[in-house]
């Protein structure tokens, strides 16, 4: 732990860690020293890997841009549409007329009256109530409305179509329908939906319709606010598959007196269309904050694929205060800005320097201008670390070496999907626990201290082989060998 030699960096070709025969040593010789970060992968590590991890292991492999703010998502909101969500928590329903009628929205100035549409009013749980605001400043946790009631004398003042602005072509809220059984256009323009079949259910914001087989419902925009040639629309609503078999599904289709065209609104990993989708996708704007992170590969003649760099952060880097407290917010994008990639914390620590792994499509030879980028500052998203998409097939193990060799067998976890764990053995206990190359790392005492997998050999064979490890030597002794 305490030793002054700086800790070394060794790799070879060919499951023992800290014991083993040797020629020079003899049999059951037990290393005495630190060791971390331990790994193994079945072909043969080209050295421009190698000095790559080792670099990205010693902090002087990115550069870290400054931080910013993600283009876009630092803009200002003007004549846009909040929804407030009153319940009575939030109001006294007591004070209220007994539809909302006397609900007054004014903006901050506290004299311009802002227009407004009560979607649900419900005295007895949620009511929704839509407000046009004229401006949100980019950013911003201060800017306000102000919201008035209370007055029983008040006459109903909605005013839905001026909620809405030119923009938009039509606002369908699905909460029912009207006299002639249509789906209302909140805008007033007549583009009310037809309903055939269609089911009231609840929905994401008070109600829905239930898509069931033999149900539809259709919203013929006529006079149609899609001009011919090319224009930019943009489709959005709330929708919910209960259907789990493979295939797209119509949510929304369009066409013209020629025929029927559909248009599919699917999933990938960097956009909204039609076609083929996959589970995940998420949205880069709802991650203000952003570092681009520049990979110096100069000395390379060859190009790294699917490497796993290590991301230093300390509050030199970042601004923790704008990240949820254990990292759960960060994501990690390829140079598109749009491609999501897999990452692993290895440590947050806020009050210190934070360790996370990213695996990196591609990284050119010979490049210092590579990058990718890194957002955060969503209080609300939850943890989607991928350890094991962090470290490609060719890994066959991959260990931190963090945890306490005194806990619950098998203590040392392998990240990758193999599950190769390590097992200790000895007198150790968590003191054996010291400060590492990267985070923590664990100390063997040369007597009896050792970490063993005791399923690993009998899984693979390897002809061809890496191993990676950082280690701190206080004397000769086997740091890694084959056993059994």
């Amino acid at each position: 732990g305490n030793r002054a030699a700086p800790w070394e960096s060794g790799y070879g070709q060919y499951y023992a860690l800290g014991a083993g025969d040797s020629t020079n040593l003899g049999d059951g010789t037990y290393f005495n020293g630190d060791i971390d970060e331990f790994r193994i992968s079945n072909v043969a590590r080209s050295n421009a890997w190698l000095t790559a991890q080792y670099l990205s292991m010693k902090d002087t492999f990115i550069i870290y841009g400054a931080p910013g703010f993600v283009p876009g998502a630092g803009e200002d909101l003007d004549n846009f549409p909040v929804l407030f969500a009153l319940d009575a928590t939030r109001i006294d329903y007591a004070q209220t007329q007994g539809a909302g009628q006397d609900l007054l929205f004014v903006d901050a100035d506290n004299q311009t009256v802002l227009p407004h549409e009560i979607e649900l009013w419900d005295s007895g749980n949620t009511s929704y109530v839509w407000v046009k605001v004229p401006r949100i400043d980019a950013l911003s946790t201060t800017d306000f409305v102000w919201m008035y009631y209370g007055n029983a004398g008040a006459a109903d003042s909605q005013q839905p179509p001026s909620v809405w602005s030119e923009d938009y072509a039509g606002v369908w809220h699905l909460n029912g329908v009207d006299g002639l059984g249509r789906f209302p256009d909140a805008l007033g323009t007549g583009n009310d939906g037809i309903n055939n079949n269609e089911a009231i259910v609840p929905g994401w914001i008070a109600s829905g319709i239930d898509n069931d087989p033999g149900a539809s419902a259709s919203i013929s925009l006529d006079p149609a606010p899609l001009p011919a040639g090319t224009a930019q629309r943009t489709l959005c609503g709330w929708a919910r598959s209960q259907t789990t078999a493979s295939g797209p599904r119509w949510i929304a289709a369009y066409g013209d007196e020629t025929g029927d065209q559909a248009m599919f609104i699917g999933m990938d990993g960097a956009h909204l269309y039609g076609g083929g989708s996959s589970g995940n996708y998420t949205v880069p704007d709802a991650f203000p904050n952003e570092i681009q992170l520049t990979f110096d590969n100069t000395a390379a003649t060859e190009d790294l694929q699917n490497f796993a760099v290590l991301v230093t952060l300390d509050a030199t880097k970042i601004d923790y205060a704008d990240t949820q407290d254990q990292g759960q917010d960060i994501r990690f994008f390829d140079a598109d800005g749009a491609t999501p990639l897999s990452h692993q914390i290895e440590l947050w620590n806020e009050s210190g320097t934070s360790y996370v792994w990213v695996k990196v499509p591609q990284i050119d030879a010979g490049s210092n201008a590579d990058f990718i980028i890194m957002r955060y500052g969503n209080p609300t998203a939850n943890d989607i670390q991928d350890p094991t998409g962090v470290w490609d097939t060719n890994y066959v193990g991959v260990w931190h070496l963090n945890e306490d060799p005194s806990g619950g067998a098998p203590q040392m976890l392998d990240s990758t999907t193999n599950g190769y764990h390590l097992t200790s053995a000895g007198t150790m206990t968590n003191a054996d626990v010291v400060a590492g190359q990267v985070n923590s790392g664990i100390e063997l005492d040369g007597t009896d201290d050792y970490l063993i997998s005791p399923n690993m050999e009998s899984n693979f064979s390897l002809e061809t082989m890496t191993y990676s490890i950082w280690f701190n030597a206080a004397g000769p002794g086997v740091i890694v060998d084959e056993v059994g």
